[in-house]
């Protein structure tokens, strides 16, 4: 629908907002309130995506920041946000010392 499309893109740039003042917090729940609206089709997914990653990973949770970032590599593998997604993938600790 497309106020289900407009609430996810507002959702975006409110977050976007947040994240770009350092109020990682809202801007988490924001973009996830905001994506859980998306549909996967919607071309700013795998910015919201990554925004949600890094909110994560500054909340010093790098399971849940792999596990958002792993989603843009594998479901828009020729999105933009592809190579930032797949390098702080590799700049987080090894999941064997994350388990631990």
């Amino acid at each position: 629908a497309p106020s289900e499309e407009l609430f996810s893109l507002y959702k975006l740039l409110e977050g976007s907002r947040a994240y770009r003042k350092g109020d990682y917090g809202l801007a988490l729940d924001t973009l996830t309130r905001g994506f859980v609206r998306a549909q996967t089709s919607y071309s700013w997914v795998p910015e919201m995506l990554y925004r949600i990653g890094d909110c994560y990973a500054r909340a010093e949770d790098p399971i849940a920041a792999r596990n958002v970032w792993s989603e843009i590599t594998l479901l828009y593998p020729e999105s933009n946000w592809y190579q930032p997604a797949s390098d702080a993938i590799n700049a987080l600790p090894q999941q064997e010392t994350l388990a631990e």
